[in-house]
């Protein structure tokens, strides 16, 4: 993800943090050549003494650190959060156009991520592919990391897409609309 973001889009980022389960020192010197980062140990207190349910352990912990993005807004204007496993080959600079939230659509209801838990949402709902998230520190923000968690610790047995499902829930919740992304 950091050389293609270096190599395609290298004016986008005025910092790069990176959330980790333990890197090894070895590994954060090898990123720090690329560019200079910031890194952060990811160890939620939110989530602890909880492991996935049956039909999340597929999953990673790792994937609840988008929710983190919210906390980034406190001291950024724009927040651009990329999965580990994204691939970078084309510059990216006009991402920024959608925010103050964008997203690549998921095409699927958003009940699906939540399982049995439909909350009375129809199937109309369109959930969001939560791989690339762009945010502007415009949106009411303050507030959406702990939702997330709670939601997350709330509806945790049952969740088919935990970290996706609750970020969009908690986007739907909110009343905030997502920009897509074009295909």
């Amino acid at each position: 993800v950091l050389i293609g973001l270096e190599k395609c889009s290298p004016g986008l980022a005025d910092r790069v943090v990176i959330f980790h389960d333990g890197l090894s020192g070895h590994d954060m010197a090898c990123l720090e050549k690329i560019r200079p980062c910031e890194f952060r140990k990811y160890a939620p207190q939110a989530l602890s003494g909880f492991s996935l349910g049956e039909s999340a352990r597929r999953f990673s912990m790792m994937a609840f650190a988008r929710y983190e993005l919210f906390g980034l807004l406190e001291d950024s204007e724009y927040v651009l959060y990329l999965d580990a496993d994204i691939v970078i080959l084309r510059d990216i600079g006009g991402i920024l156009q959608y925010a103050p939230v964008g997203m690549k659509t998921g095409g699927y209801p958003l009940n699906v991520s939540l399982g049995p838990n439909t909350l009375g949402i129809p199937d109309s709902v369109t959930g969001h592919n939560t791989g690339v998230i762009i945010a502007h520190d415009s949106l009411p923000y303050r507030g959406m990391k702990e939702q997330c968690y709670e939601l997350t610790t709330t509806l945790w047995d049952t969740l088919h897409f935990p970290d996706q499902g609750v970020f969009n829930l908690m986007l739907h919740q909110n009343g905030i609309a997502v920009n897509t992304f074009p295909k």
